[in-house]
């Protein structure tokens, strides 16, 4: 059997990494690692709050990334945090374990909340 100490070596469920294994491309800033590092822009999710007469009055607005226009969703809410369920419905949004942050498409979802700005 071979004792190659650059080929991974499979124990059971692990595998060992090799022992003379290399980590200068990590610490000099490597151009790949660069990359998979790059922080995209998030997905802003607007809630409004509109003078609709009635209890529907909870309106969603999604602004993707780039030059396209908004997404309004037809839909009006009841409450805010239903609002909030149909904006990440609508971008079959996911949450990491452990976390509070939203991701859709490999970026972050951010929540902007314009209720109060209605009121004045």
């Amino acid at each position: 059997m071979s004792t190659d100490c650059k080929t991974p070596r499979l124990t059971g469920r692990y595998f060992l990494a090799p022992t003379s294994m290399d980590l200068g491309d990590l610490k000099t800033g490597n151009a790949k690692h660069n990359e998979a590092m790059t922080k995209k822009s998030p997905i802003k999710v607007f809630l409004k709050k509109t003078k609709h007469k009635g209890n529907q009055r909870f309106k969603v607005v999604i602004d993707d990334p780039g030059s396209g226009p908004l997404t309004e969703l037809r839909e009006r809410y009841t409450r805010k945090s239903s609002a909030k369920r149909g904006a990440l419905r609508k971008l079959k949004a996911y949450q990491l374990i452990m976390s509070d942050k939203w991701f859709s498409a490999g970026r972050e979802v951010i929540f902007i909340d314009e209720t109060k700005a209605a009121k004045k």
